[in-house]
């Protein structure tokens, strides 16, 4: 009898610690979702404060927005690779004598589902000064990528403009 019954609580502990060990779920911790709203309207921040930059003819602040492996392809100029290369177009016209000004607006920006990724289209316009001095404008529609850095920050990898809207 004393056999039968420590037959038996073994028999039954076993089955319960395999049952326990069959029921037992790995839990994989996800990564929260990201916040695509938030990212939008950081994007949206950062367009305000370069538009600035733009509008105050800042070489340094204006250029800040870029990635070191950034690319920018612009009407008439050829395209330029890489963040000194974007730099010097930047600087080209600023400080060209019949630039007058550029501003730009986002009309769009959509954000990677991952998060990491982003592009915007939006439009602009640039004043030069033609041969007799005046003001000219020029509209055109353009597109940013941006991407999040490993410091978290945003940085524009693809910025290209087209004349017309």
């Amino acid at each position: 009898m004393e056999i039968t019954r420590k037959f038996t609580l073994l028999f039954t502990s076993s089955a319960l610690l395999a049952f326990g060990i069959g029921c037992t779920q790995t839990v994989v911790q996800q990564p929260p979702a990201p916040d695509l709203g938030a990212i939008e309207s950081n994007i949206r921040s950062l367009d305000k404060d370069w538009a600035a930059a733009a509008a105050a003819k800042d070489l340094e602040k204006s250029t800040a927005f870029y990635a070191d492996d950034s690319q920018m392809f612009a009407p008439g100029v050829p395209p330029a690779v890489g963040k000194d290369s974007v730099r010097k177009t930047w600087s080209g016209l600023l400080t060209a004598p019949d630039f007058v000004s550029l501003s730009f607006v986002p009309t769009s920006v959509q954000v990677a589902q991952a998060g990491d990724m982003a592009y915007e289209l939006g439009t602009y316009e640039i004043v030069m000064k033609d041969k007799k001095g005046k003001s000219t404008p020029q509209k055109g529609v353009y597109v940013v990528v941006w991407k999040k850095q490993a410091d978290g920050s945003w940085k524009v990898e693809v910025d290209s403009s087209s004349t017309g809207t």
